[in-house]
């Protein structure tokens, strides 16, 4: 699959030096293309996301659990990162932990809506909040299409998706040096 082509005539990234979000064992090392379906059942806790490789391999399953909570399990069925909206809060916002439950001590970062087309997102270590760690700006022309950038840096973004038209797919693309497991959390909220 010619994903690179699809997406964009000029790549907008190489390798970039970003930390790992979940785990180092996701970091990957050359550009991987993903192919995401969404199939969207109007009960409490049936949605489903499905991300699929080149292979026809699935990385992740993504399940609903109700009550604003989503669960990433890895290849394995094992529960890997665990998304809970705040409600409470002004603006769409996500706090994500590591492993099946929000505890404390498994934060890894909060993901929030922060203008129109912007949103941000802000990991564990960024106590003082005054600017985003990664910024993911949707296309205003394109619907579910999106790109995420390390930093302020506008010019690299780390990861492509884009919608394909007339259907309930995007085209992902991940650039080297970007932890999958996380870059597969941005596009399930990206997703909701």
């Amino acid at each position: 699959m010619k994903l690179q082509q699809d997406l964009d005539e000029t790549p907008k990234s190489g390798f970039v030096d970003v930390p790992e979000v979940v785990s180092a064992q996701y970091v990957v090392s050359e550009t991987l293309c993903l192919s995401v379906e969404s199939n969207k059942h109007w009960s409490w806790c049936g949605e489903e996301i499905t991300i699929e490789n080149d292979h026809a391999q699935r990385p992740f399953t993504v399940e609903s659990t109700g009550h604003g909570s989503i669960l990433v399990r890895d290849i394995s069925g094992n529960g890997l990162v665990f998304l809970r909206q705040q409600y409470l809060a002004f603006r769409r916002t996500w706090k994500v932990y590591l492993g099946e439950k929000c505890e404390k001590s498994s934060y890894l970062y909060t993901f929030t809506h922060t203008g129109r087309k912007h949103f941000s997102v802000f990991l564990a270590t960024n106590t003082n909040r005054d600017k985003p760690d990664f910024i993911v700006k949707k296309e205003r022309s394109r619907h579910r299409s999106f790109d995420v950038y390390y930093k302020d840096d506008d010019r690299k973004s780390i990861v492509e998706a884009k919608h394909v038209k007339g259907e309930k797919k995007m085209k992902v693309a991940i650039h080297p040096g970007v932890d999958l497991a996380f870059a597969a959390t941005l596009i399930v909220l990206m997703d909701r």
